[in-house]
């Protein structure tokens, strides 16, 4: 099991209410990566940022642990992590800083109440 985890969240003023099945993407997507952070990275913080674009809901999740190994196998957390926005039309990223923490991204789209 991981250590303790120090988590910051950075986000832009969203003054509107998400679609409900965005909500709940993001808010699982956001706790799955910090989640994993804590128990895998071996890292000391994970700074979770939400902004927006023109069209999109966009999530960073960035820890500074020891980074995704190479020969992994993908676990059932990316798995779900992907799952989840392309559920709902986004997209997700993984980027491996080697050695020096991942970094997730996720973009989700803004829709309206109705569609």
């Amino acid at each position: 099991e991981g250590g303790s985890i120090k988590v910051s969240l950075e986000a832009s003023e969203i003054d509107f209410p998400l679609h409900p099945a965005i909500e709940v993407a993001a808010y699982r997507i956001v706790q799955e990566a910090v989640t994993n952070a804590g128990k895998h990275s071996k890292g000391s913080f994970c700074k979770v940022t939400l902004g927006l674009d023109d069209s999109s809901l966009i999530m960073t999740i960035e820890d500074n642990g020891v980074g995704l190994k190479d020969n992994r196998k993908n676990g059932i957390g990316l798995h779900s992590m992907r799952e989840r926005a392309e559920e709902v039309d986004g997209q997700f990223f993984i980027k491996n800083n080697s050695g020096m923490g991942t970094t997730i991204e996720v973009r989700l789209p803004l829709w309206a109440e109705g569609e």
